[in-house]
């Protein structure tokens, strides 16, 4: 379990868990690596199978998707 826990920590971009906390230079990157990544990523299969919907927003404005 923790090894699985590591791969996916990995896999987002994070590193070492346990390591030192992230500069701000650092959020700032690791920020434009997953933006630049989201846009990247082909979700039309997704679309088409017409599984995900935006149910609304929460509290603060943000986006909620409902997976059926």
């Amino acid at each position: 379990q923790a090894q699985a826990g590591w791969t996916w920590a990995k896999w987002l971009g994070l590193g070492s868990i346990g390591g030192p906390p992230l500069t701000a230079a650092e959020e700032d990157s690791l920020h434009a690596r997953y933006v630049a990544r989201s846009n990247a990523v082909n979700l039309s299969e997704i679309a088409e199978m017409k599984i995900l919907y935006r149910g609304g927003v929460d509290a603060e404005g943000r986006p909620v998707l409902v997976v059926v």
